[in-house]
Protein backbone atom coordinates (compact mmCIF):
# COMPACT_ATOMS: atom_id res chain seq x y z
CA UNK A 1 0.00 0.00 0.00
CA UNK A 2 1.78 3.21 -1.32
CA UNK A 3 2.38 6.38 0.85
CA UNK A 4 1.30 9.36 -0.84
CA UNK A 5 3.08 12.99 -0.67
CA UNK A 6 0.76 16.27 -0.11
CA UNK A 7 1.70 19.74 -0.99
CA UNK A 8 -1.42 21.42 1.36
CA UNK A 9 -1.52 24.63 -0.12
CA UNK A 10 -2.77 28.01 0.68
CA UNK A 11 -4.00 28.63 -2.59
CA UNK A 12 -3.45 24.94 -3.98
CA UNK A 13 -2.68 21.59 -3.23
CA UNK A 14 -1.28 18.52 -4.92
CA UNK A 15 -0.83 15.16 -4.00
CA UNK A 16 2.15 13.13 -5.30
CA UNK A 17 3.44 9.20 -5.65
CA UNK A 18 6.77 7.69 -6.38
CA UNK A 19 6.48 5.59 -9.83
CA UNK A 20 8.95 4.28 -12.10
CA UNK A 21 12.13 5.73 -10.09
CA UNK A 22 10.53 9.37 -9.36
CA UNK A 23 7.49 10.91 -7.84
CA UNK A 24 4.70 12.03 -10.19
CA UNK A 25 1.74 14.29 -9.24
CA UNK A 26 -1.61 12.72 -9.43
CA UNK A 27 -4.20 14.64 -11.27
CA UNK A 28 -7.28 14.97 -9.83
CA UNK A 29 -10.80 14.73 -10.94
CA UNK A 30 -11.10 17.42 -13.66
CA UNK A 31 -7.65 16.01 -15.13
CA UNK A 32 -5.75 19.06 -13.25
CA UNK A 33 -2.44 18.68 -11.26
CA UNK A 34 -3.64 21.29 -9.08
CA UNK A 35 -6.45 21.59 -6.91
CA UNK A 36 -7.63 25.14 -5.24
CA UNK A 37 -7.70 25.20 -1.26
CA UNK A 38 -11.19 26.53 -1.66
CA UNK A 39 -14.46 24.87 0.63
CA UNK A 40 -18.26 25.78 -0.40
CA UNK A 41 -21.34 23.78 1.47
CA UNK A 42 -24.20 23.99 -1.09
CA UNK A 43 -28.05 24.33 0.20
CA UNK A 44 -28.57 20.34 0.46
CA UNK A 45 -24.95 20.49 2.54
CA UNK A 46 -22.86 19.16 -0.19
CA UNK A 47 -19.25 19.97 0.55
CA UNK A 48 -17.44 21.03 -2.91
CA UNK A 49 -14.34 21.53 -3.17
CA UNK A 50 -11.25 22.67 -5.46
CA UNK A 51 -12.10 24.21 -8.87
CA UNK A 52 -15.49 24.05 -8.11
CA UNK A 53 -15.60 25.62 -4.99
CA UNK A 54 -13.10 28.22 -6.38
CA UNK A 55 -16.12 29.25 -8.89
CA UNK A 56 -18.32 29.24 -6.16
CA UNK A 57 -16.62 32.05 -4.52
CA UNK A 58 -18.06 34.35 -6.95
CA UNK A 59 -21.36 32.90 -7.03
CA UNK A 60 -21.71 32.40 -3.50
CA UNK A 61 -18.90 34.02 -1.39
CA UNK A 62 -21.09 33.90 2.08
CA UNK A 63 -20.65 30.00 1.87
CA UNK A 64 -17.49 29.61 0.34
CA UNK A 65 -13.82 29.65 2.40
CA UNK A 66 -10.28 29.70 0.86
CA UNK A 67 -6.56 31.08 2.58
CA UNK A 68 -7.82 28.94 5.85
CA UNK A 69 -4.64 27.53 5.91
CA UNK A 70 -3.06 31.35 7.44
CA UNK A 71 -5.34 30.38 10.50
CA UNK A 72 -4.33 26.77 10.74
CA UNK A 73 -3.61 25.85 14.76
CA UNK A 74 -5.87 28.98 16.02
CA UNK A 75 -9.24 29.37 17.05
CA UNK A 76 -10.96 30.47 14.31
CA UNK A 77 -14.14 29.70 12.54
CA UNK A 78 -15.57 30.25 9.13
CA UNK A 79 -19.28 30.16 9.32
CA UNK A 80 -21.08 28.09 5.98
CA UNK A 81 -24.54 27.67 5.98
CA UNK A 82 -24.95 28.51 9.55
CA UNK A 83 -22.80 26.19 10.72
CA UNK A 84 -18.72 27.16 12.12
CA UNK A 85 -16.23 25.18 10.64
CA UNK A 86 -12.13 25.17 11.98
CA UNK A 87 -9.20 25.34 9.36
CA UNK A 88 -8.43 21.85 10.49
CA UNK A 89 -12.21 21.00 9.61
CA UNK A 90 -11.90 22.67 6.29
CA UNK A 91 -8.78 21.59 5.68
CA UNK A 92 -9.51 17.66 6.12
CA UNK A 93 -12.05 18.63 3.18
CA UNK A 94 -9.53 19.50 0.59
CA UNK A 95 -7.12 16.21 2.13
CA UNK A 96 -9.89 14.25 1.72
CA UNK A 97 -10.55 15.12 -1.74
CA UNK A 98 -6.59 14.49 -2.55
CA UNK A 99 -6.96 11.17 -1.27
CA UNK A 100 -9.97 9.61 -2.99
CA UNK A 101 -7.84 11.48 -6.13
CA UNK A 102 -4.87 9.11 -5.30
CA UNK A 103 -6.74 5.96 -4.79
CA UNK A 104 -8.63 6.13 -8.12
CA UNK A 105 -5.07 6.56 -9.84
CA UNK A 106 -3.60 4.50 -7.66
CA UNK A 107 -6.62 1.11 -7.90
CA UNK A 108 -5.90 0.32 -3.75
CA UNK A 109 -6.88 1.85 -0.73
CA UNK A 110 -4.58 5.15 0.68
CA UNK A 111 -4.46 5.26 4.50
CA UNK A 112 -1.39 6.71 4.74
CA UNK A 113 0.42 10.19 4.04
CA UNK A 114 3.60 12.53 4.46
CA UNK A 115 2.25 16.39 3.99
CA UNK A 116 4.04 19.32 3.75
CA UNK A 117 4.02 22.54 6.25
CA UNK A 118 5.65 25.63 5.95
CA UNK A 119 8.93 25.32 7.99
CA UNK A 120 7.96 28.33 9.94
CA UNK A 121 4.78 26.51 11.32
CA UNK A 122 5.24 26.50 15.03
CA UNK A 123 4.04 23.18 17.18
CA UNK A 124 0.43 24.10 17.23
CA UNK A 125 0.18 24.64 13.51
CA UNK A 126 1.89 21.02 13.18
CA UNK A 127 -0.38 19.27 14.75
CA UNK A 128 -3.14 20.86 13.79
CA UNK A 129 -2.01 19.96 10.26
CA UNK A 130 -1.63 16.12 11.59
CA UNK A 131 -5.18 16.81 12.98
CA UNK A 132 -6.69 17.35 9.31
CA UNK A 133 -5.14 14.58 7.66
CA UNK A 134 -6.99 12.02 10.43
CA UNK A 135 -9.92 13.56 9.97
CA UNK A 136 -9.34 12.63 6.02
CA UNK A 137 -8.59 9.41 7.17
CA UNK A 138 -4.94 9.52 6.92
CA UNK A 139 -2.01 8.51 8.91
CA UNK A 140 -0.01 11.44 9.25
CA UNK A 141 3.73 10.17 10.82
CA UNK A 142 5.58 13.14 9.01
CA UNK A 143 5.42 16.24 8.03
CA UNK A 144 7.98 17.93 5.87
CA UNK A 145 9.03 21.77 5.70
CA UNK A 146 7.92 22.89 2.29
CA UNK A 147 11.30 24.38 1.39
CA UNK A 148 12.98 21.05 2.58
CA UNK A 149 10.84 18.83 -0.04
CA UNK A 150 11.65 21.37 -2.67
CA UNK A 151 15.20 20.71 -1.86
CA UNK A 152 14.14 16.70 -1.99
CA UNK A 153 12.68 17.64 -5.00
CA UNK A 154 15.50 18.92 -6.82
CA UNK A 155 18.10 16.84 -4.91
CA UNK A 156 16.89 13.71 -6.67
CA UNK A 157 15.95 15.18 -10.06
CA UNK A 158 18.44 17.11 -10.99
CA UNK A 159 21.58 15.65 -9.11
CA UNK A 160 22.46 19.37 -8.19
CA UNK A 161 26.35 20.24 -8.61
CA UNK A 162 26.37 22.47 -5.63
CA UNK A 163 27.12 22.35 -1.99
CA UNK A 164 25.20 24.92 -0.28
CA UNK A 165 22.01 25.76 -1.69
CA UNK A 166 19.17 28.21 -0.47
CA UNK A 167 15.42 27.56 -1.15
CA UNK A 168 13.33 30.63 -1.16
CA UNK A 169 9.35 29.35 -1.03
CA UNK A 170 7.34 31.95 -1.58
CA UNK A 171 3.96 30.11 -1.80
CA UNK A 172 0.01 31.72 -2.19
CA UNK A 173 0.37 32.67 2.17
CA UNK A 174 3.49 32.02 3.51
CA UNK A 175 7.22 32.42 2.53
CA UNK A 176 9.45 29.84 3.69
CA UNK A 177 13.82 29.94 3.67
CA UNK A 178 15.73 26.52 4.34
CA UNK A 179 19.58 26.12 3.35
CA UNK A 180 20.93 22.92 2.56
CA UNK A 181 24.05 21.09 1.95
CA UNK A 182 24.43 18.22 -0.49
CA UNK A 183 26.63 15.78 -0.37
CA UNK A 184 27.50 12.33 -1.60
CA UNK A 185 23.69 11.70 -1.51
CA UNK A 186 23.07 13.50 1.78
CA UNK A 187 20.88 16.40 2.06
CA UNK A 188 21.57 18.30 5.35
CA UNK A 189 18.81 21.05 6.54
CA UNK A 190 21.26 24.23 7.56
CA UNK A 191 18.72 26.21 8.91
CA UNK A 192 15.11 27.93 8.44
CA UNK A 193 13.16 30.65 8.22
CA UNK A 194 9.93 32.47 7.18
CA UNK A 195 7.07 34.95 7.17
CA UNK A 196 3.95 32.97 7.52
CA UNK A 197 2.08 36.01 7.07
CA UNK A 198 3.64 36.81 3.87
CA UNK A 199 2.40 35.57 0.33
CA UNK A 200 1.12 35.84 -3.55
CA UNK A 201 -2.22 36.66 -1.32
CA UNK A 202 -0.29 39.82 -0.43
CA UNK A 203 0.33 41.01 -3.38
CA UNK A 204 -3.18 40.47 -4.96
CA UNK A 205 -4.33 42.41 -1.64
CA UNK A 206 -2.45 45.39 -2.34
CA UNK A 207 -3.16 45.71 -5.96
CA UNK A 208 -7.02 45.82 -4.25
CA UNK A 209 -6.04 48.52 -1.84
CA UNK A 210 -4.63 50.14 -4.85
CA UNK A 211 -8.01 50.26 -7.43
CA UNK A 212 -9.87 51.79 -4.50
CA UNK A 213 -7.89 54.41 -3.27
CA UNK A 214 -7.68 55.22 -6.87
CA UNK A 215 -11.39 55.18 -8.15
CA UNK A 216 -11.98 56.73 -4.14
CA UNK A 217 -14.23 53.78 -3.15
CA UNK A 218 -14.90 54.10 0.54
CA UNK A 219 -17.30 52.11 2.84
CA UNK A 220 -17.35 48.30 3.12
CA UNK A 221 -18.01 45.33 0.40
CA UNK A 222 -20.15 42.73 0.15
CA UNK A 223 -18.95 39.72 0.34
CA UNK A 224 -19.56 39.25 -3.56
CA UNK A 225 -17.91 42.19 -4.61
CA UNK A 226 -14.79 41.13 -2.22
CA UNK A 227 -14.72 38.23 -4.27
CA UNK A 228 -14.97 39.90 -7.39
CA UNK A 229 -12.18 42.47 -6.59
CA UNK A 230 -10.12 39.40 -5.16
CA UNK A 231 -10.66 38.53 -8.66
CA UNK A 232 -9.73 41.08 -10.99
CA UNK A 233 -6.77 41.75 -9.03
CA UNK A 234 -5.48 38.48 -9.39
CA UNK A 235 -5.99 38.78 -13.03
CA UNK A 236 -3.98 42.16 -13.11
CA UNK A 237 -1.51 40.65 -11.11
CA UNK A 238 -0.69 37.85 -13.46
CA UNK A 239 -0.36 40.29 -16.18
CA UNK A 240 2.06 43.13 -14.96
CA UNK A 241 4.43 40.60 -13.32
CA UNK A 242 5.11 38.46 -16.13
CA UNK A 243 8.76 37.49 -15.61
CA UNK A 244 9.47 37.70 -19.86
CA UNK A 245 6.67 40.36 -20.58
CA UNK A 246 5.33 42.65 -18.03
CA UNK A 247 2.51 44.28 -19.47
CA UNK A 248 -0.37 47.40 -18.09
CA UNK A 249 -3.32 45.81 -16.85
CA UNK A 250 -6.69 47.07 -17.39
CA UNK A 251 -8.96 46.96 -14.40
CA UNK A 252 -12.72 47.19 -14.25
CA UNK A 253 -15.21 46.07 -11.79
CA UNK A 254 -18.99 47.44 -10.89
CA UNK A 255 -20.05 48.71 -7.41
CA UNK A 256 -23.52 49.63 -6.48
CA UNK A 257 -24.52 50.13 -10.38
CA UNK A 258 -21.38 51.96 -10.98
CA UNK A 259 -18.46 50.99 -13.21
CA UNK A 260 -15.13 51.97 -12.01
CA UNK A 261 -11.70 51.40 -14.06
CA UNK A 262 -7.82 51.89 -13.88
CA UNK A 263 -4.86 50.98 -15.54
CA UNK A 264 -2.18 49.24 -13.13
CA UNK A 265 0.97 49.85 -15.11
CA UNK A 266 4.45 47.33 -14.17
CA UNK A 267 6.03 50.44 -12.36
CA UNK A 268 3.08 51.20 -10.23
CA UNK A 269 2.64 47.42 -9.34
CA UNK A 270 6.46 47.39 -8.26
CA UNK A 271 5.91 50.67 -6.38
CA UNK A 272 2.79 49.49 -4.77
CA UNK A 273 4.45 46.00 -3.33
CA UNK A 274 7.88 47.44 -2.99
CA UNK A 275 7.51 47.16 1.03
CA UNK A 276 6.33 43.45 0.37
CA UNK A 277 9.23 42.51 -1.40
CA UNK A 278 11.69 43.84 1.29
CA UNK A 279 9.93 42.02 3.76
CA UNK A 280 11.76 38.58 1.81
CA UNK A 281 15.20 39.86 3.28
CA UNK A 282 14.80 39.34 6.87
CA UNK A 283 14.01 35.93 6.89
CA UNK A 284 16.68 35.25 4.58
CA UNK A 285 19.45 36.68 6.62
CA UNK A 286 17.82 34.93 9.60
CA UNK A 287 18.52 31.65 7.72
CA UNK A 288 22.11 32.43 6.52
CA UNK A 289 23.12 33.90 9.46
CA UNK A 290 21.96 30.85 11.59
CA UNK A 291 24.08 28.52 9.06
CA UNK A 292 27.02 30.58 9.14
CA UNK A 293 27.18 31.61 5.14
CA UNK A 294 27.41 34.74 3.53
CA UNK A 295 25.67 35.42 0.16
CA UNK A 296 28.93 34.69 -1.69
CA UNK A 297 29.09 30.59 -0.01
CA UNK A 298 25.50 30.00 -2.17
CA UNK A 299 26.09 27.84 -5.08
CA UNK A 300 22.53 27.56 -5.87
CA UNK A 301 19.10 29.42 -5.20
CA UNK A 302 16.04 27.23 -5.57
CA UNK A 303 13.10 29.51 -6.55
CA UNK A 304 9.69 28.10 -5.55
CA UNK A 305 6.00 28.35 -5.05
CA UNK A 306 3.57 30.06 -7.94
CA UNK A 307 3.94 33.73 -6.41
CA UNK A 308 8.06 33.33 -7.64
CA UNK A 309 7.24 33.53 -11.44
CA UNK A 310 6.47 37.74 -10.55
CA UNK A 311 9.38 39.28 -12.10
CA UNK A 312 9.54 41.41 -8.87
CA UNK A 313 10.30 38.50 -6.88
CA UNK A 314 13.39 37.16 -9.69
CA UNK A 315 14.77 40.31 -9.90
CA UNK A 316 14.92 40.46 -5.95
CA UNK A 317 16.47 37.09 -5.84
CA UNK A 318 18.80 37.59 -8.96
CA UNK A 319 20.31 41.18 -7.22
CA UNK A 320 20.67 39.27 -3.82
CA UNK A 321 22.57 36.28 -5.20
CA UNK A 322 23.41 37.01 -8.66
CA UNK A 323 23.07 34.24 -11.56
CA UNK A 324 22.70 31.36 -8.89
CA UNK A 325 19.17 31.43 -9.29
CA UNK A 326 17.62 28.32 -10.83
CA UNK A 327 13.97 27.31 -11.43
CA UNK A 328 14.01 24.20 -14.23
CA UNK A 329 10.70 22.37 -12.44
CA UNK A 330 7.24 23.71 -12.26
CA UNK A 331 7.13 26.07 -9.02
CA UNK A 332 4.03 24.87 -8.16
CA UNK A 333 4.91 21.32 -7.98
CA UNK A 334 8.23 20.74 -6.56
CA UNK A 335 6.78 20.63 -2.65
CA UNK A 336 4.44 17.90 -3.76
CA UNK A 337 7.12 15.77 -5.60
CA UNK A 338 9.64 16.27 -2.55
CA UNK A 339 6.66 15.24 -0.05
CA UNK A 340 6.52 12.12 -2.70
CA UNK A 341 10.13 11.74 -2.57
CA UNK A 342 10.01 11.55 1.44
CA UNK A 343 6.87 9.63 1.43
CA UNK A 344 9.02 6.77 -0.67
CA UNK A 345 11.83 7.03 2.21
CA UNK A 346 9.26 6.28 4.63
CA UNK A 347 7.92 3.32 2.92
CA UNK A 348 11.76 2.28 2.24
CA UNK A 349 11.78 2.48 -1.50
CA UNK A 350 14.89 0.60 -3.17
CA UNK A 351 15.29 3.67 -5.19
CA UNK A 352 16.09 5.63 -2.31
CA UNK A 353 18.37 3.24 -0.49
CA UNK A 354 21.28 5.61 -0.68
CA UNK A 355 19.45 9.34 0.33
CA UNK A 356 19.84 10.34 3.66
CA UNK A 357 17.82 13.63 4.72
CA UNK A 358 18.59 15.32 7.78
CA UNK A 359 16.14 17.19 10.17
CA UNK A 360 16.45 20.24 12.59
CA UNK A 361 14.17 22.05 15.13
CA UNK A 362 12.68 25.05 13.53
CA UNK A 363 12.19 26.86 16.82
CA UNK A 364 13.75 27.37 20.08
CA UNK A 365 12.66 25.23 23.20
CA UNK A 366 13.24 27.21 26.03
CA UNK A 367 12.13 27.34 30.02
CA UNK A 368 11.91 29.85 32.02
CA UNK A 369 14.57 31.19 34.61
CA UNK A 370 14.78 34.45 37.16
CA UNK A 371 16.88 37.26 35.47
CA UNK A 372 19.21 39.05 37.65
CA UNK A 373 17.66 42.49 37.24
CA UNK A 374 15.22 43.97 39.37
CA UNK A 375 11.62 43.35 38.83
CA UNK A 376 10.62 47.45 38.11
CA UNK A 377 13.13 47.57 35.42
CA UNK A 378 12.19 44.30 33.60
CA UNK A 379 10.62 45.07 30.37
CA UNK A 380 8.46 42.18 30.70
CA UNK A 381 4.77 41.81 32.63
CA UNK A 382 6.84 38.88 35.04
CA UNK A 383 9.28 41.05 35.81
CA UNK A 384 12.47 39.30 36.20
CA UNK A 385 11.91 36.03 34.61
CA UNK A 386 12.69 35.33 30.89
CA UNK A 387 13.10 32.35 28.74
CA UNK A 388 16.33 29.95 28.49
CA UNK A 389 17.14 28.12 25.39
CA UNK A 390 17.91 24.86 26.13
CA UNK A 391 17.44 23.37 22.44
CA UNK A 392 18.11 26.46 20.18
CA UNK A 393 16.52 26.83 16.82
CA UNK A 394 17.80 24.97 13.89
CA UNK A 395 19.40 22.14 16.09
CA UNK A 396 20.15 18.87 14.26
CA UNK A 397 17.27 16.25 15.22
CA UNK A 398 16.97 13.83 16.98
CA UNK A 399 18.48 15.89 19.77
CA UNK A 400 18.63 15.76 23.87
CA UNK A 401 19.83 18.33 25.86
CA UNK A 402 20.14 18.55 29.76
CA UNK A 403 20.55 21.78 31.46
CA UNK A 404 21.16 22.23 35.52
CA UNK A 405 18.41 24.79 37.16
CA UNK A 406 18.49 25.40 41.12
CA UNK A 407 15.16 26.25 43.25
CA UNK A 408 15.04 30.13 43.39
CA UNK A 409 14.90 30.41 47.58
CA UNK A 410 16.12 27.27 50.12
CA UNK A 411 13.52 25.44 51.62
CA UNK A 412 11.13 25.01 48.56
CA UNK A 413 9.97 21.73 47.86
CA UNK A 414 8.12 21.68 43.95
CA UNK A 415 9.13 23.59 41.38
CA UNK A 416 7.40 24.32 38.16
CA UNK A 417 9.06 23.73 34.31
CA UNK A 418 7.51 25.76 31.77
CA UNK A 419 8.30 24.65 28.24
CA UNK A 420 7.87 27.65 25.79
CA UNK A 421 8.47 27.35 21.82
CA UNK A 422 9.75 30.95 19.66
CA UNK A 423 12.72 33.58 19.91
CA UNK A 424 11.52 35.88 22.55
CA UNK A 425 13.64 36.37 25.86
CA UNK A 426 10.07 37.19 26.85
CA UNK A 427 8.06 34.20 27.86
CA UNK A 428 4.57 35.84 26.75
CA UNK A 429 5.99 36.01 23.44
CA UNK A 430 6.96 32.67 22.45
CA UNK A 431 4.44 29.52 22.52
CA UNK A 432 3.89 28.21 25.29
CA UNK A 433 4.01 24.35 25.35
CA UNK A 434 2.87 22.81 29.00
CA UNK A 435 4.58 22.88 32.16
CA UNK A 436 5.78 19.72 34.13
CA UNK A 437 5.64 20.56 38.03
CA UNK A 438 8.04 18.33 40.13
CA UNK A 439 8.85 17.74 43.74
CA UNK A 440 12.54 18.37 44.98
CA UNK A 441 13.63 17.57 48.70
CA UNK A 442 13.25 19.80 51.40
CA UNK A 443 16.31 21.72 52.25
CA UNK A 444 16.33 24.62 54.80
CA UNK A 445 19.84 25.92 54.22
CA UNK A 446 21.16 25.28 50.22
CA UNK A 447 19.42 25.73 46.94
CA UNK A 448 18.64 22.39 45.68
CA UNK A 449 19.27 21.20 41.98
CA UNK A 450 17.40 20.53 39.27
CA UNK A 451 18.52 18.47 35.84
CA UNK A 452 15.83 19.74 33.06
CA UNK A 453 16.46 17.39 29.57
CA UNK A 454 14.62 18.39 26.36
CA UNK A 455 14.72 15.04 23.54
CA UNK A 456 13.36 16.02 20.69
CA UNK A 457 12.75 13.77 17.75
CA UNK A 458 12.47 13.73 13.93
CA UNK A 459 8.49 13.86 14.03
CA UNK A 460 8.30 16.96 16.16
CA UNK A 461 7.61 15.14 19.92
CA UNK A 462 9.23 16.79 22.55
CA UNK A 463 9.75 15.16 25.90
CA UNK A 464 10.21 17.06 29.08
CA UNK A 465 12.54 15.17 31.81
CA UNK A 466 12.90 16.43 35.70
CA UNK A 467 15.34 15.05 37.81
CA UNK A 468 16.46 15.94 41.36
CA UNK A 469 20.45 15.52 41.46
CA UNK A 470 20.19 14.82 45.30
CA UNK A 471 17.82 11.93 45.18
CA UNK A 472 17.59 10.86 41.64
CA UNK A 473 14.19 11.49 41.23
CA UNK A 474 12.56 11.98 37.69
CA UNK A 475 9.69 12.87 36.02
CA UNK A 476 8.78 13.80 32.29
CA UNK A 477 5.79 14.57 30.15
CA UNK A 478 5.90 14.36 26.18
CA UNK A 479 4.60 17.12 24.53
CA UNK A 480 2.45 16.27 21.32
CA UNK A 481 -0.25 18.96 21.37
CA UNK A 482 -3.54 19.34 19.65
CA UNK A 483 -5.31 22.07 18.25
CA UNK A 484 -4.60 26.05 19.85
CA UNK A 485 -8.55 25.70 20.39
CA UNK A 486 -8.97 28.22 23.38
CA UNK A 487 -11.93 27.65 26.25
CA UNK A 488 -14.07 30.59 26.97
CA UNK A 489 -12.40 30.57 29.78
CA UNK A 490 -8.76 31.26 28.38
CA UNK A 491 -10.60 33.89 25.94
CA UNK A 492 -12.06 35.88 29.34
CA UNK A 493 -8.53 35.73 30.65
CA UNK A 494 -6.60 36.97 27.53
CA UNK A 495 -9.12 39.98 27.32
CA UNK A 496 -8.40 40.74 30.93
CA UNK A 497 -4.96 40.56 30.34
CA UNK A 498 -5.74 43.18 27.48
CA UNK A 499 -7.62 45.73 29.67
CA UNK A 500 -4.60 45.48 32.39
CA UNK A 501 -1.80 46.68 29.77
CA UNK A 502 0.31 49.95 31.05
CA UNK A 503 2.29 51.76 29.02
CA UNK A 504 6.41 51.45 29.76
CA UNK A 505 7.44 52.99 32.67
CA UNK A 506 10.30 55.46 29.89
CA UNK A 507 8.68 57.55 27.46
CA UNK A 508 11.92 58.16 25.51
CA UNK A 509 11.74 57.03 21.77
CA UNK A 510 15.33 56.25 21.24
CA UNK A 511 15.54 54.24 24.40
CA UNK A 512 12.51 52.06 23.57
CA UNK A 513 13.78 52.04 20.00
CA UNK A 514 16.97 50.58 20.88
CA UNK A 515 15.26 48.17 23.06
CA UNK A 516 12.84 46.20 20.63
CA UNK A 517 16.25 46.36 18.40
CA UNK A 518 17.85 44.41 21.03
CA UNK A 519 14.38 42.38 21.10
CA UNK A 520 14.60 41.59 17.54
CA UNK A 521 18.21 40.72 17.13
CA UNK A 522 18.17 38.18 19.87
CA UNK A 523 15.36 36.18 18.07
CA UNK A 524 17.77 36.79 14.95
CA UNK A 525 20.58 35.18 16.76
CA UNK A 526 21.82 32.26 18.40
CA UNK A 527 24.48 30.60 20.76
CA UNK A 528 27.09 33.35 21.92
CA UNK A 529 25.65 36.51 20.16
CA UNK A 530 22.30 35.80 21.52
CA UNK A 531 24.03 35.57 25.20
CA UNK A 532 25.64 38.71 24.62
CA UNK A 533 22.95 40.82 23.21
CA UNK A 534 20.85 39.66 26.49
CA UNK A 535 23.90 41.24 28.40
CA UNK A 536 23.92 44.22 26.70
CA UNK A 537 20.07 44.42 27.39
CA UNK A 538 20.76 44.00 30.72
CA UNK A 539 23.90 46.51 31.54
CA UNK A 540 20.73 49.31 29.04
CA UNK A 541 18.04 48.33 31.69
CA UNK A 542 20.06 49.25 34.94
CA UNK A 543 21.16 52.58 33.16
CA UNK A 544 17.88 53.35 32.63
CA UNK A 545 16.86 52.68 36.28
CA UNK A 546 19.71 54.83 37.46
CA UNK A 547 17.83 57.41 35.10
CA UNK A 548 21.58 59.56 34.65
CA UNK A 549 20.76 60.55 30.90
CA UNK A 550 24.34 61.05 30.42
CA UNK A 551 24.75 57.09 30.78
CA UNK A 552 21.89 56.66 29.24
CA UNK A 553 22.90 58.13 26.32
CA UNK A 554 26.38 56.74 26.31
CA UNK A 555 25.35 53.35 26.73
CA UNK A 556 22.65 53.96 23.70
CA UNK A 557 24.86 54.98 21.50
CA UNK A 558 27.67 52.51 22.12
CA UNK A 559 24.48 49.30 21.51
CA UNK A 560 23.38 51.40 18.00
CA UNK A 561 26.65 50.59 16.60
CA UNK A 562 27.06 47.15 18.34
CA UNK A 563 23.72 46.13 16.86
CA UNK A 564 24.24 48.09 13.58
CA UNK A 565 27.18 45.48 12.74
CA UNK A 566 25.28 42.53 13.69
CA UNK A 567 22.45 43.52 11.29
CA UNK A 568 25.67 44.15 8.57
CA UNK A 569 26.83 41.18 8.83
CA UNK A 570 25.30 38.97 6.15
CA UNK A 571 24.96 41.48 3.72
Amino acid sequence: MAIIGIDLGTTNSLVSVWRDFGPVIIPNALGKNLTPSFVSIKEDNTIVTGQAAKEMLITDPENTAYAFKRTMGQRYFYSLRGRDYSSIELSAFILSSLKRDAEKFLGEEVTEAVISVPAYFNQNQRRATQEAGKLAGLKVERLISEPTAAALCYGINEQPDMKNAIVLDLGGGTFDVSILEFFEGIIDVKSVSGDNRLGGEDFTKSISAWFLFENKIMGDLTPAEIAEMNKVAETAKFKVSDKTNPQPAEMAMTIEGKEYRSTLTPETFSAITSDLVMRLKSPIKKAMNDAGLHVADIDSVILMGGATRMKCITDFAEAVFGDKVISRINPDETVALGAGVLAAMKDCNHDLKETVLTDICPFTLSTSVLKSLPAPFSTNTDGNIICDPIIERNTPVPVSIVKRYYTSVPGQKNIRVDVYQGESMIPEENLSLGCLDSEVPYNKKEHEAIDVRFTYDINGLLEVEVTSVSNGYTKSMVINQGNADLSDIEIAEARKKMENLKVLPWEDEENIAILEKAKRLYQESIGEQRKKILDLTTVFETALAKQIPEQIREMREKLERIFDDYDSEIW
